[in-house]
């Protein structure tokens, strides 16, 4: 008997016992997976090579058996081998043929495996009855003997001359590594591995050619991954020869060098033969190839024996699955070598190499059925498996390998891991494509105009203040006035930046400019020309765009914006930077680009002189903002129906009265969602529609934390009201199904808030319980819709006595001043009758 060594924690799960019930042929690749990876999970299991695991997922079965059940008697011939997953058996040993005489020997416990005598055929040694009730892994006496197989002499002799040839060639290979401060013992490199046997002989074509010379290896296990992975990869993965896996293995002699030396030409070329095959299984082990082998997979039927197939000589046109009779492989010659039957494959070999066919095919029964993929089906699904590298090259060599990340964005964009690369390139990538994280001392380039329209450029903090501005300014200038810092907009409205206005670089408007100047000047300021915007639109190609693609473009950017706002910037901007000294850098790049979409409506529009065209344009925006809202870019969305809304546009009355009334229709409900009553609740309901994730309208939300700031005091008897602050980061983030107002009191029961319930579309009032042991009581006898988890809000029925309709908000603190268990409990009985 044999100990596998599980732990009481790897009983299968319901989904591992599904699939293991499951007959073998019909368990699907994701199914093999399934149990594949339980399997891993067991330790004893663990030190099984990957192809075993493999073959025991294929073929075991699932075992339950009540207590007292007898699995087999002392004396039977044995039909399956055991393992125990859960439970305990008795093990029973009768010395006479009585069976009631039999002794319990010892209990075979979790982790045990026994019935190896199915080997030879021999009788049971004991009898087994379950002790308890305990699950099985079994596995069948034909598979259990497949198992059980060692790898065949040739594949061995193999794997024994590639070891010896590499040893005497190039010793270096084989040898002691490290990785991650773990060493790993006599090892290969997989790509070291696929560039020698390249150059050992002209037989082998491409370096996936090598690949599937070494996975022939890899399944038999001459050759093994120290992870015991599936699959042999062209990649810095470490491999080891069966010979090398025993400590202290002996290095060759010169005489088996020299025999390996003299055998290794038809040893490679044997592998060239069968790597093929390997390469093909391991490719069709993916779930996404099995996928496209589906949509390319063509049925071919022929009625009559004889019928050849194709030729030896001929091109290879296709590779062929026998589904239903048998074919004979002729080669000239010889006439007939082997024969195919059902479940075998063959014509890869010339699709592969892309060399002419070794053989003929001719049917050898009448009626046989085949499954065939052509050649350019095959070798794109060979080519690219998963579909999932790009590979840049440069003079006919690879520069740069990647893999599509497998976390790519939720907005549909690609995203790419670095595999392999030339040094320059990979670093080229990372520099093109790697955001850096910002910090507030991170420099900027600063532009700062004088009154005569010159300019100079000075380096700042991102974080720079007023203060800071002005003083390099002055440096650079080499002036010892004092200076100004004045933000000039297009319309030449001033503004002066106070010195400890925290980055200032951030703070522009969308056409402003930064001037600094000493105060006598201040009245002589006047707008660069550059500041007045085109004058003339753009409708000559922006009508030639797709609405869909201009929409999906804009999310990608504002995604990008609005990815890089930090939730603290929220918080500074609410409570005031300069108190933090902290920059919102991000949030105000993010709020200058809704104004940036609006004012481009307007301009857009304003600019058109035709009639039809401003018609043309407003139906092209209101496509936008509905592929916008599509997106879930709701920050766009209100940015160009805002844009819309504003009175240099909504009063041009003639291009109104020209809009078919199907896009009025989609204007007028995109301008509900605008509406602001009841504090935005058009807005805040379609979000609640919305899966995350999202980008919200940045105003409304910066308004939501205002209001709660300015609302609720910061500090109650000098200690922090951290009420208010649970309120604003429920706020930020946007995940509650209620959404706090006002705290309008509380005491010893806890405390009550004005809020929205915006699933139900209701304002309602909300106690959050504080003696939550003796409150869940009485609240668990309720039962009305507004009860929520531990929260009661209510408006409709007065018999709770928590909250009525009839109560004013600022009066709902009375209900709870004089609320103790008692009287409240006595509420609840008459809220029985509701």
């Amino acid at each position: 008997m044999v100990a596998v060594q599980t732990s009481p924690s790897s009983c299968p799960s319901a989904e591992w016992i599904c699939c293991l019930d499951k007959r073998p042929s019909e368990r699907s690749g994701e199914d093999v997976d399934i149990i594949l990876t339980r399997l891993r999970e067991v330790k004893g299991f663990k030190r099984f090579p990957s192809p075993l695991l493999l073959q025991i997922c294929a073929c075991a079965f699932y075992e339950c058996l009540e207590k007292g059940i007898t699995l087999f008697r002392q004396g039977d011939i044995g039909t399956s081998w055991y393992a125990v997953l859960s439970g305990s058996l008795d093990v029973k040993v009768s010395e006479t043929a009585n069976h009631q005489d039999a002794v319990t020997i010892c209990t075979l416990g979790i982790g045990t495996a026994f019935g190896e005598s199915i080997l030879d055929n021999t009788p049971r040694h004991a009898t087994i009855v379950s002790r308890e009730t305990s699950e099985l892994l079994r596995i069948e006496q034909r598979e259990f003997k497949s198992l059980w197989e060692i790898p065949s002499e040739k594949l061995q002799r193999t794997g024994k001359v590639l070891r010896n040839a590499i040893l005497s060639r190039a010793p270096h290979m084989i040898r002691d590594r490290k990785y991650h401060l773990k060493t790993y013992r006599q090892c290969c490199v997989g790509t070291e591995l696929v560039d020698w046997l390249v150059l050992q002989s002209a037989c082998v074509l491409t370096r996936s050619h090598a690949v599937g010379m070494w996975q022939a290896l890899l399944e038999e296990g001459v050759l093994n991954h120290v992870d015991q992975e599936l699959g042999f990869q062209d990649k810095y993965l470490f491999y080891r020869f069966l010979d090398d896996e025993e400590e202290d293995t002996p290095l060759p002699s010169e005489e088996e060098k020299r025999e390996s030396e003299e055998e290794l030409p038809e040893t490679i070329l044997f592998l060239a033969q069968i790597g093929p095959d390997s390469l093909l299984r391991m490719i069709l082990r993916k779930s996404s190839v099995k996928r496209e082998l589906a949509s390319v997979v063509i049925f071919e039927s022929h009625a009559k024996a004889g019928t050849v197939l194709f030729n030896q000589g001929e091109e290879g046109t296709s590779w062929y699955i026998i589904q239903k009779g048998s074919v004979n492989v002729v080669i000239y010659g010889k006439g007939v070598v082997c024969t195919l039957h059902e479940g075998d494959d063959f014509g890869k070999l010339a699709l592969v190499t892309d060399s002419p066919r070794a053989a003929s095919i001719v049917l050898r029964e009448d009626n046989c059925h085949f499954l065939r993929v052509d050649k350019e089906d095959f070798n794109r699904i060979l080519r690219d498996v998963e579909a999932n590298t790009v590979r840049l090259k440069e003079h006919e060599q690879a520069v740069l390998v990647l893999e599509k990340s497998p976390r790519s964005s939720t907005l549909g964009s690609i995203k790419y891991t670095v595999i392999s690369g030339t040094p320059e390139k990979i670093l080229e990538h990372f520099l093109e494509n790697m955001r850096m994280d910002i910090h507030h001392n991170d420099p900027v380039l600063l532009k700062v105009y004088c009154s005569d329209h010159t300019y100079t450029t000075i380096r700042v903090a991102v974080a720079a203040t007023g203060r800071e501005v002005i003083g390099a300014v002055a440096d650079k200038l080499g002036t010892t006035d004092e200076l100004l810092l004045v933000h000039l907009s297009s319309a030449g409205e001033k503004q002066m930046l106070k010195p400890n206005d925290v980055s200032v670089f951030s703070t522009s408007s969308i056409n402003g400019r930064l001037f600094s100047c000493p105060r006598d000047q201040l009245s002589s300021l006047t707008p660069l020309p550059d500041q007045e915007g085109p004058s003339a639109g753009s409708m000559s190609t922006f009508e030639l765009m797709s609405s869909k693609d201009l929409a999906y473009q804009m999310t990608m950017f504002d995604w990008e914006l609005f990815s890089c706002v930090h939730e603290h910037e929220l918080l500074y901007h609410t409570f005031g930077r300069q108190s933090f000294r902290r920059t919102t850098a991000n949030l105000d790049l993010f709020l200058r680009r809704f104004n940036q979409v609006q004012l481009w409506v307007v301009t857009e529009v304003c600019l058109c002189g035709q009639l039809s065209k401003r018609v043309q344009l407003l139906k092209k925006f209101i496509k936008i903002a509905a592929h916008c809202r599509e997106f879930k870019n709701l920050n766009s969305f209100f940015a160009i129906i805002m844009g819309m809304s504003n009175p240099a546009v909504s009063r041009l009355s003639q291009t109104w009265e020209k809009l078919p009334s199907k896009f009025k229709k989609f204007y007028a409900e995109f301008e509900n969602m605008m509406d602001p009553s009841r504090n935005h609740r058009s807005y805040r309901l379609t979000v609640t529609k919305l899966d995350s994730p999202i980008i919200p309208f940045m105003p409304l939300l910066l308004k939501d934390m205002t209001f709660t700031h300015e609302g609720n005091k910061t500090f109650i008897d000098n200690m922090v009201n951290f009420e208010k602050m649970r309120i604003i980061a429920n706020t930020i983030r946007q995940h509650e199904d209620l959404l706090f107002y006002e705290n309008c009191g509380g005491g010893s029961f806890g405390s009550v808030y004005r809020a929205l319930w915006i699933s139900q579309d209701k304002e309602v009032a909300v106690k959050k319980l504080l003696k939550i042991d003796k409150e869940a009581e009485i609240l668990s006898v309720l039962s009305h819709k507004n009860i929520i988890q531990f929260y009661g809000a209510v408006l409709e029925s007065p018999n709770y006595g928590i909250v009525t309709e009839a109560d004013h908000p600022h009066q709902l603190s009375s209900k709870f001043c004089r609320a103790d268990e008692e009287m409240l409990a006595s509420r609840a009985k008459g809220a029985s009758t509701v």
